[in-house]
């Protein structure tokens, strides 16, 4: 007996936003009263007769003797791209340990559902796609109307609308600033850039990666927020370090490669109290220290100790890359450098050790 999953996927999840149906539904009953409430809420949707001809599909192989046949509806999101890949999937594990197939009949109304056929192999092969397409008249009348609908869509889903009515409108709030400010000669430079970064965006799937990292960001601060904070503190301290050290590199590179290196690291002065390096150490500090905490409240101080030793080791290398600076600007000394550098080894070796001694004294009294 062979187990067929006779599977509906419906990847912009219409079925839910207009029919406020929720999905997985497995099984011929519910997914027949869910066809019929997707029919009432919006019967010229080209989903509801893909939805129907999937529990015909069903009814048609469930007469076969030598087939066990089960039919199930998943979808996505409106926002498509990952979000909707990413519920497809959990939606589809859901269904798969309910029911066991041994392969799958996609069913499917487009092109866009389809892209999920790479999602669906992963898991079970798939037998059989089955792609439902609407017949539509050709009289003048009908064509009218289907272009009407599809231009409705164009302006209300949430896919299209940001590309037919965002990127149209910042095109001509842009042209109207240079137009208020006598700067439209700079119109063509400005659209030129617009336009590229939109592209960008588009073909790197860009702002899908930052709706993602956006929620990773979230996430984040929710579960960490002290570690977020020094993490965020860090980062701006190494763009303001930066900041400093490229200026004062710039500003002196007449005098050679090597000298500009030494007022990267030394910059604004070498005589100044503090320097560009001291931001960088600051930086690795803060987010080490924020590590240390987190790590103490949230692990009970398991592993501080690696905090720890990192907190002293960039504490020593300050006067390393201090001493590296001086040399490059042919005002220090090598000797001292090898001095710093021996000590900082010793003693971040010595925390080494010590703490990796402790940990074992403590694991063995613990097991005593």
């Amino acid at each position: 007996m062979r187990r067929i999953l006779v599977l509906y996927v419906d990847r912009d999840d219409d079925i839910g936003v207009k029919a406020k149906i929720k999905t997985p539904i497995i099984g011929r009953e519910d997914n027949l009263k869910a066809a019929l409430s997707f029919a009432l809420s919006d019967p010229e949707d080209s989903d509801v007769n893909a939805l129907f001809a999937a529990i015909q599909l069903f009814d048609s192989l469930k007469k076969q003797r030598d087939v066990i046949c089960e039919i199930a509806t998943i979808s996505g999101s409106p926002n498509g791209g990952i979000e909707a890949d990413l519920r497809i999937r959990e939606q589809l594990d859901e269904v798969l340990n309910r029911f066991k197939p041994d392969g799958v009949v996609l069913v499917s109304d487009g092109v866009d559902d389809e892209q999920v056929v790479p999602i669906i192999q992963s898991k079970i092969p798939i037998v059989s796609v089955r792609r439902v397409v609407v017949v539509q008249s050709r009289g003048v009348e009908e064509t009218y109307m289907v272009l009407v609908k599809y231009l409705k869509k164009l302006y209300e889903d949430p896919r299209y609308k940001k590309v037919a009515l965002g990127f149209p409108g910042l095109m001509i709030l842009v042209l109207s600033l240079l137009a208020a400010f006598n700067y439209l000669e700079y119109a063509t430079l400005a659209l030129g850039i617009i336009l590229g970064l939109f592209m960008i965006l588009k073909g790197f799937s860009l702002d899908e990666k930052i709706a993602l990292y956006h929620k990773r960001l979230e996430t984040w601060w929710r579960s960490a927020p002290l570690l977020f904070f020094t993490t965020f503190i860090s980062i701006v301290c190494i763009i303001v370090g930066l900041y400093v050290g490229i200026s004062g590199a710039i500003a002196s590179r007449t005098y050679g490669l090597s000298y500009a290196l030494g007022m990267f690291i030394l910059s604004p002065d070498p005589n100044a109290v503090l320097h560009s390096i001291d931001i960088f150490v600051a930086s690795a500090m803060i987010a080490l220290l924020g590590r240390l905490l987190h790590s103490w409240l949230i692990s009970s101080g398991e592993t501080y100790w690696q905090y720890i030793t990192g907190i002293v080791f960039i504490m020593f290398s300050r006067q390393i890359f201090l001493e590296l600076g001086l040399l490059l600007l042919g005002i220090g000394s090598l000797i001292i450098l090898l001095y710093w550098v021996i000590i900082t080894v010793i003693v971040s070796a010595f925390l080494t050790v010590f703490f990796v001694i402790r940990e074992r004294l403590k694991k063995s009294l613990h097991k005593k």
